[in-house]
């Protein structure tokens, strides 16, 4: 059974005085910032990215003040930063944001207290999660156990191994001069008084 599409737009402070939920999905064409990121990326996969699973919990906590509850998360394919094998990743949030519309609520709020301005009654869904779903993402993404290996030319399959790098100095090694391309540039600016 296929999840429901969330809406763009919820009227939050309705859903706020019921105490409702909303779980349903986002494609990833409705969050911008991260398509562009997903879409840019390294993956050598064919796969379709798939959308952003949700949940959204809404309650009011005080006078002209709501909270939503946000589970959200979305898989991709990304190449192992270390074996540079196709991965697959579960980036998920679970966050809470202060929801209000009026600026002097939000002004009131402790500055450790994640919140949203709204305007009117209504929030757009993708800003209740974009952010929150691109910290959410490893910025090394690898797996937890890989070797990084390379293949020699000529070397066959059972002869891979850890590139080491060459330290020997060739002992016929000479240095060519320091180039010093503003050398001169000192005479030249300053002025000689006659």
């Amino acid at each position: 059974m296929l999840a429901e599409a969330l809406p763009k737009r919820i009227r939050y402070i309705r859903l706020g005085d019921e105490e409702s939920r909303y779980q349903g999905v986002i494609p990833v064409a409705r969050l911008p910032r991260l398509l562009a990121l997903l879409a840019e990326g390294p993956s050598k996969s064919d796969k379709a990215i798939q959308p952003v699973q949700a949940l959204l919990t809404f309650k009011q906590d005080a006078p002209h003040r709501h909270i939503v509850s946000v589970e959200a998360s979305f898989d991709y394919s990304w190449p192992c930063q270390r074996c540079l094998e196709e991965m697959e990743i579960k980036a998920a949030s679970q966050h809470e944001l202060v929801l209000s519309n009026r600026s002097d609520v939000i002004e009131r709020l402790p500055v450790s207290v994640d919140y949203l301005l709204t305007e009117g009654d209504f929030v757009e869904v993708a800003a209740l999660l974009e952010d929150q779903l691109l910290l959410a993402m490893p910025m090394v993404p690898k797996h937890e156990h890989c070797e990084v290996t390379r293949i020699e030319e000529g070397a066959t399959e059972t002869e891979l191994h850890v590139s080491q790098p060459s330290l020997a100095i060739d002992p016929n090694f000479t240095a060519e001069p320091r180039q010093r391309p503003f050398a001169n540039l000192k005479k030249m600016t300053t002025t000689n008084p006659d």
